[in-house]
């Protein structure tokens, strides 16, 4: 369920339900959509959906996923997420779909290593009301994760154009918590332990809102630095925190 702001006088819109039947036809079924409402799963028909309330980036993920994140900076957290989820096995397939203006940041960069599909012209969104149609200013581009590649470019191919990274792919941003080691925090300020990250940074690295980070900088949960009044969190300690999964009980 994508969320606009600005745009239109609803902020929810919903996917046409033959995009939706389309990503059923390759998952098999969808047993969880982390980003909805009782609305939108009328068509979705996830066996588990998490609302904007319960805030799915903090909840778990399980089993095979459609995802429509809510645009704007909630999206990377959702995809970071997503990926990290996926390469964990806890998800082993997955299709999101998203703005097609948001391949060149940082955080869309690990999903070139998947299927894409470019949609041929913008996609009609439908209201929260089942009537009013949003076409947004961009096209959309849909993400398979998954072991059955063929299947997907096969449902996918009448929508656009279904490309993948040319060379060999690379690490995802966040890499796997079984490929991390633990490190021993620390608040003084190191050379060895990996680039620093500021709020806004950490939330995206570790899926989950730059409130909760604060949170837990403030519980001396996650390992710092003070700088300014920004604080600025040590690479190494994010990923011994992955490791930990301590990142869902932040509420």
């Amino acid at each position: 369920m994508a969320r606009v702001s600005g745009a239109t006088r609803s902020d929810e819109w919903y996917t046409p339900p033959v995009y939706i039947e389309a990503a059923r036809a390759v998952l098999g079924t969808i047993d969880l959509d982390p980003a909805s409402c009782d609305a939108a799963n009328a068509t979705v028909k996830a066996a588990r959906f998490y609302t904007k309330a319960q805030d799915g980036l903090v909840q778990p993920w399980q089993g095979r996923v459609w995802l429509n994140p809510p645009y704007g900076k909630l999206a990377q957290a959702f995809v970071a997420k997503l990926v990290v989820e996926h390469e964990c096995g806890r998800v082993p397939a997955a299709i999101a779909l998203l703005n097609s203006n948001s391949t060149d940041p940082p955080w869309f960069q690990p999903l070139w290593d998947y299927l894409l599909c470019f949609t041929r012209g913008r996609i009609r969104f439908i209201s929260g009301d089942g009537h009013a149609k949003f076409r947004p200013q961009n096209g959309s581009v849909f993400v398979y994760l998954g072991p059955r590649p063929q299947n997907f470019i096969k449902e996918f191919d009448r929508f656009g154009e279904v490309v993948r990274r040319a060379g060999e792919p690379r690490l995802p941003a966040v890499a796997a918590p079984e490929r991390h080691r633990r490190p021993t925090p620390s608040f003084a300020a190191t050379d060895n332990g990996g680039p620093l990250l500021d709020y806004e940074t950490a939330a995206a690295y570790l899926a989950v809102s730059e409130r909760h980070v604060r949170e837990l900088w403030a519980k001396r949960r996650l390992a710092g630095i003070k700088v300014g009044r920004s604080v600025r969190f040590l690479e190494a300690d994010l990923d011994a925190f992955i490791v930990s999964n301590r990142v869902s009980a932040v509420r």
